[in-house]
């Protein structure tokens, strides 16, 4: 239970982050979300040992998106309001994401061989 946390607490945070990125709100926001429906996708796949050894290497790229979008987001030093702001502007569609990524995240924390294949993975994406 605690890698789903960990991993939706990080999700929500490279979504919040990265709607303030350096280029634009706009532009690391579409491309948070963009990412996120990867993780997702890719998630969903997963079902046992073999399917999660052969989803890591396309999460670790993932994880490095994600990476890269925290820190094009940390650049800029936006207020709380206005990360909020910029949230707001596609509530349900993050709303939505977050539901179908909780959803991938606790199915793969019900399997341990699943967990164990890709628990360190997820915990590499920065907070």
């Amino acid at each position: 239970m605690s890698l789903v946390k960990n991993v939706i607490t990080v999700l929500f945070t490279v979504l919040i982050l990265g709607s303030c990125g350096s280029d634009s709100k706009e532009k690391i926001a579409e491309e948070s979300f963009i990412v996120m429906e990867e993780v997702s996708k890719l998630l969903e796949g997963v079902n046992d040992k073999a399917t999660a050894e052969a989803a890591k290497p396309k999460l670790e790229e993932l994880v490095g998106k994600m990476n890269s979008l925290k820190d094009r987001a940390s650049a800029l030093n936006l207020s709380d309001d206005e990360m909020k702001a910029e949230l707001e502007k596609d509530k349900e569609k993050m709303e939505n994401l977050m539901k179908k990524l909780m959803g991938s995240m606790m199915k793969i924390s019900m399997n341990q061989e699943v967990a164990a294949v890709l628990g360190n993975t997820m915990s590499k994406v920065k907070k």
